[in-house]
């Protein structure tokens, strides 16, 4: 008998799925490291103020940080926009053709 929910017989993530999952750790290394949030508290639909209680005036030091760990720039229109760990995991990824550094 075939057991098709072995992991063993899916495929091995794309390069596309594997830039993703290193944009996501370094996005939380972020956080842990400068903002002390820890890992585990942390998903796509993370909200930075309301569920990780970073402080509103804390968001330019995470643009900033973002910027400098994936070499790219923000716009302020666009940092606005950045108000869960999915939108800056998204800008990043639309902007940062690289891992990070």
């Amino acid at each position: 008998m075939v057991n098709y929910t072995d992991s063993s017989d899916e495929p091995p993530p794309s390069s596309t799925q594997r830039r993703d999952q290193r944009a996501i750790y370094a996005i939380c290394r972020i956080l842990r490291v400068r903002f002390g949030v820890p890992t585990r508290l942390v998903c796509l639909d993370s909200h930075f103020v309301d569920d990780l209680d970073i402080e509103a005036a804390e968001i330019t030091d995470l643009i900033l940080a973002l910027e400098e760990a994936f070499d790219i720039d923000i716009s302020i229109p666009e940092a606005v926009q950045i108000r869960t760990v999915r939108d800056a995991v998204l800008c990043v990824l639309a902007k940062a053709p690289m891992a990070p550094h």
